[in-house]
């Protein structure tokens, strides 16, 4: 099984090498960001950032915003930007995973996460990997076609609405067979959403939520530190590179 699973993540790794077009959930590569929201509903959102590069890459406190994001289908999909758990998340072919890890005080930043074995990130990104799966097959044949496009995929939160083989919502590949928001306690970092309180929308404030590189391994010291997501109340999202 784990051979299968290392096989997936070279594939993915293999169409971003060769060029596929990526940063759509319809042509998805390994190195894509997927940023997922959700209020436990009936209805998930699920938006591909595009390539981590040009969010590891940028200048100290350069403020990148994140237009796919979309005003009108976080409208459609939740009401408001309240009462919102949301994570920014993705693998390279390596197994080295990009994930959020929140902030419990809104300036200061979040503790680092701790590699884990590559055989237990590897179980991360093959269960990370069936949410653009399901995104995919959602934008090609669920009930939310007109309020999609292909790198930002509302889709259906019941399991009963993904065949076999055609992924998963993004709610049911978090919690896979557990309780506990974390792919099915396979993420080291350990529960990777945000929530936004029920009256974010009017209170005028913003959360943040902390974007980390982490490679195989043991500890704290391969991973890096990318910069943090930022929303503000009217669900406008922003990436600060690099914060000094």
């Amino acid at each position: 099984m784990l051979n299968k699973k290392i096989g997936l993540i070279a594939l993915l790794a293999g169409f971003a090498a060769g060029g596929i077009m990526a940063n759509t959930v319809t042509n998805f590569a390994a190195g894509d960001v997927l940023l997922c929201l959700r209020n436990g509903q009936t209805k998930d959102l699920v938006v591909d950032l595009g390539q981590y590069t040009p969010l590891a890459s940028g200048t100290p406190n350069q403020r990148i915003p994140l237009t796919r994001l979309s005003a009108s289908q976080i409208t459609f999909a939740f009401g408001d930007a309240g009462s919102l758990n949301w994570s920014a998340l993705g693998w390279l072919g390596d197994n080295t995973l990009l994930v959020t890890r929140k902030r419990t005080d809104l300036g200061k930043q979040s503790l680092t996460p701790s590699s884990a074995n590559n055989a237990l990130q590897a179980a991360a990104a093959q269960s990370m990997s069936a949410v653009p799966t399901g995104a995919n097959y959602q934008f090609v044949s669920g009930p939310y076609v007109a309020n999609s496009t292909s790198s930002s995929v509302v889709e259906p939160e019941s399991a009963a609405n993904y065949p076999a083989q055609q992924g998963k919502s993004y709610k049911n590949a978090l919690f896979g067979s557990g309780s506990f928001p974390n792919f099915g306690g396979t993420l080291p970092s350990g529960d990777p959403e945000v929530a936004t309180a029920a009256d974010f929308a009017t209170a005028g404030t913003v959360v943040r939520s902390d974007f980390y590189q982490i490679p195989p391994g043991s500890g704290t010291a391969g991973v890096t530190y990318l910069g943090y997501f930022e929303m503000a109340a009217n669900g406008t999202l922003t990436f600060v590179a690099k914060p000094v």
